[in-house]
């Protein structure tokens, strides 16, 4: 499985930080992801809640 993101570093910053959800981002067209579909929605579940 492989997926590529294309987004600027304060986009991805404030989704890994929890600030913007990933599909705000992508609705926003801020976040653009690359790779097979399967992976693509699965993307979200590989990164940490933020902590607070």
């Amino acid at each position: 499985m492989t997926v590529w993101p294309d987004t600027d570093v304060p986009t991805l910053t404030r989704v890994w930080m929890g600030d913007l959800t990933w599909s705000a981002a992508l609705e926003a067209e801020s976040l653009r992801l690359t790779g097979d579909r399967p992976s693509c929605r699965a993307l979200p579940a590989w990164t940490p809640p933020p902590a607070r």
